[in-house]
């Protein structure tokens, strides 16, 4: 637990000093415009300097168990998981309309740029994996019962968004992402999981901007049944997943 705390107690101080060396300073210099650049380069640059620190520490290498190869059933399967679960989430948030979105301004402005766009579906999808799946999550899991391990995991990766909203659908998804990367020891199919889900965020936002949930854009019997689809469709993925073994023994 002291070197996933070490880890992450790294991650804020790097996005906080590299926050305070490029964004500050634009907001003083340039104070009537909209310095969203320098936004997205603090968090491309603090990504990379993580990223540095983990290769550094030994943390992250060729055996970490991050691009094992998994086979392309995994992968197939890895789609079919998570449309569902995005459908399934989306509904429960919509009835937790109560929770606050403070980043939502934030976030439509990352989106106005390209670069914003491909920081949140590619770029950070991929950061995110390598430090919550495949480094948090295999240190926890070479300490601790699996169920422990994953549960700890999917709450460092739902309390580090810090946005309530977020907090609760970025745990859930985080814990879908850490059971497949303790079934596979690979972060292929997370990683894939992680793109689509960012990139139909960002696209529907795109396609419906005055929407925030799925209801919102459907025919109410029409998302009745894929709401049910989905539920049926999750149950079985979750089962094929639950059958499958996992490559490596954990726990060192």
């Amino acid at each position: 637990m002291k070197a996933v705390l070490k880890i992450i107690v790294a991650y804020i101080v790097i996005q906080l000093s590299v926050t305070f060396l490029l964004v500050i300073p634009s907001n003083l210099l340039f104070p009537e415009k909209e310095n969203i650049h320098f936004v997205l380069l603090s968090m491309l640059t603090s990504n990379i300097l993580t990223l540095i620190y983990l290769w550094k520490a030994g943390y992250i290498g060729a055996k970490r168990y991050l691009w094992s190869p998994v086979p392309v059933c995994c992968l197939l399967l890895s789609v079919l998981f998570i449309l569902p679960a995005i459908f399934l989430l989306d509904y429960l948030l919509s009835c937790l309309t109560w929770l606050p979105d403070i980043m939502k301004q934030e976030f439509d402005v990352i989106q106005s740029e390209w670069f914003g766009i491909a920081l949140i579906t590619i770029i950070g999808p991929v950061f995110e994996e390598i430090l919550f799946r495949g480094t948090i999550t295999r240190i926890l899991l070479n300490h601790y019962s699996p169920m422990k391990a994953l549960l700890l995991s999917a709450l460092f990766f739902g309390v580090i968004h810090i946005n309530p909203v977020q907090v609760l659908g970025a745990g859930l998804i985080g814990l879908l992402l850490a059971w497949i990367y303790y079934k596979t020891a690979s972060l292929l199919p997370c990683l894939i999981i992680h793109i689509i889900n960012n990139s139909l965020s960002v696209f529907l936002g795109k396609i419906y901007p005055g929407a925030n949930y799925l209801k919102e854009i459907m025919n109410e019997n029409v998302y009745r049944v894929l709401l049910v689809l989905s539920l049926i469709l999750l149950i079985g993925t979750c089962w094929k997943w639950g059958k499958q073994r996992s490559p490596v023994n954990w726990l060192m």
